[in-house]
């Protein structure tokens, strides 16, 4: 029967708010939302939504959103994260202005 685990829940958390903000670790993204998990046995579903800079590339988009997929199923052992990428629309946005104008960090 599938099921959302608490303790599945905090891991997801700590591995994207450890991501989100110029202090964060590589990648850094701007924020995150709609985040759903469940599992089946040991089988792990997740996705989520990222925002990032809205002047990235999609290759760097889309870099980023891999690398946080890929740590995320590390973590997890057995599962698939899909990470769904959004531009950020923040106009105060600490990690768009710390970024702006240099190379995406990934």
């Amino acid at each position: 029967m599938d099921e959302q685990d608490v303790t599945d829940h905090n891991l997801l958390r700590q591995i994207l708010d450890g991501h989100v903000g110029p202090a964060g670790k590589a990648p850094h993204i701007c924020s995150y939302h709609k985040l759903r998990h469940r599992h089946s046995g040991r089988y792990h579903w997740v996705d989520f939504h990222i925002l990032v800079p809205a002047w990235w590339d999609i290759r760097t988009a889309h870099e980023a959103a891999s690398a946080i997929e890929y740590e995320i199923e590390l973590a997890l052992h057995e599962g698939n994260a899909t990470a769904h990428v959004e531009p950020c629309a923040e106009s105060q946005c600490a990690n768009c202005r710390a970024a702006e104008g240099k190379p995406a960090i990934v």
